[in-house]
């Protein structure tokens, strides 16, 4: 019994790293083999979803992630995961019910917060979402994809200031982000300031030249 534990915890480390490292095929049959060695290991079958949504096998990962909720139904990380999986297919309500879960397991996992905040912002529920990224931004300040979100959803919502304010705060962490840039953009513009925004636009559309996005802002 001790012989297989090392040996199921050896394999746990090494698909760790080969999952760190990208060498997604590795990491899926070192992980898939630690579920047949341990098949009660909670974290096993989780991490083995994780694996399989990287490498778009959707239905595999959601069956592990669903396992793991069964062997350790109180464990947060268990029910993002599926919230993750499901989101990746588009399934916004039953995510949005994970994300839920894991933040009721544990409320102070920002990471859970913010991406409920970017499933209710793709279903329309602009003000569940600011709720959600505001709290993901309280708990982790330092955070500019939620910082980013939140600003893009107050501008949706009209309150240009203040969004612009949250934009200013991603930028300042992460100067390069195009997606930030050009919501900031959409804020100048509808401030009137045409040539700010026309400068913000061609200054993201330098940093990501294929983006759609961008470039049907900047035509506009």
């Amino acid at each position: 019994m001790a012989k297989n534990n090392v040996l199921t915890q050896g394999k746990k480390a090494k698909a760790d790293v080969a999952s760190r490292e990208g060498r997604l095929e590795e990491a899926l049959t070192l992980f898939k083999s630690v579920c047949q060695l341990s098949p009660s290991d909670a974290e096993a079958w989780v991490k083995l979803g994780l694996v399989q949504k990287r490498l778009g096998q959707f239905r595999e990962a959601e069956v592990c992630a669903r396992r793991a909720i069964l062997l350790s139904p109180k464990v947060a990380f268990c029910h993002h995961v599926l919230g993750v999986v499901l989101h990746s297919q588009g399934r916004l309500d039953e995510a949005i019910c994970a994300y839920r879960k894991a933040v009721d397991l544990h409320p102070e996992f920002p990471d859970s917060r913010y991406l409920m905040g970017c499933a209710l912002h793709e279903s329309g529920c602009l003000a569940e979402a600011i709720l959600a990224f505001e709290l993901a931004v309280t708990l982790k300040p330092d955070f500019p994809e939620g910082l980013g979100d939140l600003g893009a959803v107050l501008i949706d919502m009209g309150e240009l200031e203040r969004g612009m304010a949250f934009l200013a705060r991603a930028l300042a962490l992460q100067p390069g982000n195009s997606v930030v840039l050009s919501n900031m953009s959409n804020a100048l513009r509808l401030q009137g300031k045409v040539t700010e925004a026309l400068d913000g636009y061609r200054h993201a559309l330098r940093l990501a030249p294929d983006s759609v996005d961008v470039i049907a802002s900047l035509a506009g």
